[in-house]
């Protein structure tokens, strides 16, 4: 019996899936609370929205729970397909659109 419960712990379990990434809007009270703010629960930032005090980012939605929690000035908003209902054509883009990236540098932890 015990030979048989050492065969099943070297048995290798089953590492958990990644959480997705989701494209989401971050908007604040100004543009570095919210770059702080992302940084912090380790989004990813692909635009800077200045005018609006806003980013895009990437991120899980555990990260985005912690984001809720942690400041109650930001507003979340998940990226969404708009859609037109309309009897007028609507041109539309042929070319692929790539995911965006990382901005490179913004989230540098210091130590």
């Amino acid at each position: 019996m015990c030979a048989a419960l050492s065969c099943l712990q070297a048995v290798p379990r089953a590492q958990p899936a990644e959480e997705p990434r989701e494209a989401v809007l971050i908007q604040g009270p100004n543009l570095d609370a919210v770059i702080e703010a992302v940084c912090a629960v380790g989004g990813e930032i692909t635009h800077q929205l200045g005018i609006i005090n806003a980013v895009g980012a990437r991120m899980t939605r555990t990260q985005m729970r912690e984001l809720e929690a942690s400041d109650d000035t930001l507003r979340i908003r998940t990226d969404r397909m708009a859609k037109v209902d309309s009897r007028q054509p609507v041109a539309t883009s042929t070319g692929h659109t790539p995911k965006p990236r990382a901005i490179q540098g913004l989230c540098q932890r210091t130590t």
